[in-house]
């Protein structure tokens, strides 16, 4: 099977504390907690942006 992007997707977590970037071909996506959570604000909050739309089910 051929890779159809140049550069695989690189995800990288725990550089900055709370932040989380995602990297790509031709940019990034940083996500990152508030300040009053202790992130630094630099992108929106990851749970929301990482996390499925659909309560769990036990």
């Amino acid at each position: 099977m051929q890779y159809k992007l140049d550069k695989p997707v690189h995800g990288e977590n725990g550089v900055e504390k709370y932040q989380c970037t995602i990297e790509w071909r031709n940019g990034s996506f940083i996500a990152d907690e508030p300040v009053k959570s202790g992130g630094k604000d630099r992108g929106p909050i990851p749970t929301p942006c990482f996390s499925p739309p659909w309560p769990r089910v036990q």
